[in-house]
């Protein structure tokens, strides 16, 4: 299935980010060892199993479209039901476990944007895993800068030349030590400033 088939299955426009994406080969597992793109918390669902992924509920909110997924199982969708400007849909994260889905980006770039910040705030304080992750956060600059804000592509390349450091981080009235090119307030001031305060924390019911 290639991607105008796909949009003629389900019936909705492609995100062009997304579309590039595919065009370049970066979500083709059988490209594994030339162009298929890594990402944090995502393995890209290939195309002709997109309309038949398992959403994991008898009754999915209408206008989902799954198009990446977690080791988890948990599935990445576009809310058609919500687009955000042409050709672009916010992103929830459908958990499997979870009847309400959290509101994560308000379009692909970004959406890919967060996922790359969310890898640079827990990274391995071992020296090689700290250069392999400088590593990721380049070409993740290289790949942005493709379909998204020179600035967001900017700043990626700059956490890769960072030095990572030690914070501590309170979730759930509790404190975890944790390493990394930023933190998880600075990652929500991010998204509050660029993305919208709905990003942040906000919930929507997506299937029973």
């Amino acid at each position: 299935m290639n991607l105008d088939a796909l949009e003629d299955n389900l019936v909705f426009t492609i995100p062009n980010g997304y579309r590039t994406f595919v065009s370049r080969g970066y979500c083709d597992l059988s490209a594994l060892d030339t162009t298929y793109l890594w990402v944090n918390e995502a393995e890209w669902i290939p195309l002709e199993a997109i309309p038949s992924r398992n959403m994991w509920r008898d009754n999915p909110l209408p206008g989902l479209v799954p198009f990446a997924f977690t080791g988890g199982g948990d599935n990445w969708c576009w809310n058609t039901n919500q687009p955000t400007s042409k050709s672009e849909y916010e992103i929830l994260m459908c958990y499997r476990d979870d009847d309400f889905a959290a509101r994560y980006a308000p379009d692909f770039p970004s959406w890919f944007y967060r996922t790359c910040l969310d890898f640079a705030s827990c990274v391995d304080i071992d020296a090689g895993e700290i250069e392999d992750a400088r590593k990721h956060l380049q070409l993740w600059s290289l790949r942005l800068a493709e379909i998204g804000p020179s600035d967001w592509a900017d700043h990626l390349g700059a956490l890769a030349k960072s030095t990572p450091s030690s914070f501590i981080r309170c979730f759930n009235e509790r404190e975890y030590a944790e390493f990394g090119f930023l933190t998880h307030d600075d990652i929500a001031n991010i998204v509050r400033e660029r993305f919208g305060p709905s990003y942040l924390d906000r919930t929507v019911e997506w299937g029973s």
